[in-house]
């Protein structure tokens, strides 16, 4: 019970959850090893908006 009232609510706004994470992943917490997932997620979102964006130039 004393951990659930610990625990931050919930925000109520997508864009302060967005937020939020965005903190996290500068490194709020994070170590070399979330540090470097992090850099090959993003290479790969990137990655995949190139072919995207080179499909959607083929039609």
């Amino acid at each position: 019970m004393a951990e659930e009232q610990q625990r931050r609510p919930l925000p109520r706004d997508p864009l302060e959850h967005h937020q939020d994470a965005e903190q996290h992943i500068a490194g709020a917490h994070a170590g070399p090893v979330e540090n470097a997932l992090v850099s090959a997620l993003l290479a790969v979102a990137g990655e995949l908006a190139e072919i995207k964006k080179l499909l959607r130039n083929r039609r």
